[in-house]
């Protein structure tokens, strides 16, 4: 797995690393505790029989961003990005798509193709979380495989020091819980990721620090679907 991958068209150095039902409600304890409310989380997409979330990307500073797609993972098993927009001063669409046992992915039209990993859901979805979804974009826009796909996501990404930042919104629908990152066994900077009581994600913050800037990144998540 790769911590850093040069992008081409920016010639700087991104670090990707710094960078039931679907309305399932965990209860007050699982609301009350950052690091429970975090699993719960991973759990609920894990075991999802489907899950949709659309998203939109923005970054500012360093490497600009403005990204909107959707992922899905079906019931029958299939696994699907999509994605368009400016990525580093370029518009561009990005696509995942599995097919059976094969899959494709990068940039269209020019997509590369193999057999499916054995672990692409579970990376995908640990990645979302604890790396947010720009990081795996970044490596799609790269022409680059979806990271951990192979196997080892969990020991490879890990979320420490989970607390809560700030008492419930004013509705009591939503806690914001900051982290620190490691990446590969590497202090990998800090972010937040907001989750709604029924246990969805909400918005992600992050700050990735470059050697010539820093860039702020914003995921918005919306209709997010997690049945089981």
């Amino acid at each position: 797995m790769r911590a850093i991958i040069c992008l081409p068209l920016t010639g700087l150095l991104f670090l990707l690393w710094a960078c039931g039902s679907d309305a399932e409600t965990g209860g007050a304890a699982e609301f009350n505790d950052p690091a429970v409310m975090f699993s719960a989380l991973e759990e609920r997409l894990g075991s999802a029989a489907s899950v949709h979330v659309d998203f939109h990307v923005t970054a500012d500073g360093a490497i600009e961003v403005d990204l909107s797609g959707a992922l899905r993972m079906t019931q029958e098993g299939i696994t699907e990005i999509s994605a368009h927009g400016l990525f580093a001063g370029e518009e561009l669409q990005l696509a995942l798509r599995t097919r059976g046992e094969d899959y494709e992915f990068g940039r269209l039209p020019d997509l590369t193709s193999g057999p499916t990993p054995e672990h692409l859901r579970e990376a995908l979805l640990i990645g979302l979380t604890r790396m947010g979804i720009l990081h795996n974009l970044a490596m799609l826009s790269a022409g680059a495989p979806v990271d951990g796909a192979e196997g080892g996501v969990r020991q490879w990404a890990i979320v420490e020091s989970l607390e809560f930042e700030g008492p419930e919104d004013e509705q009591g629908s939503t806690r914001v819980i900051g982290f620190a990152m490691k990446v590969g066994g590497v202090a990998a900077g800090s972010a937040s990721l907001e989750i709604a009581r029924e246990g969805h994600p909400v918005l992600r913050r992050q700050t990735v620090e470059f050697p010539d800037g820093t860039m702020h990144v914003v995921e918005r998540y919306s209709s997010v679907s997690i049945v089981r």
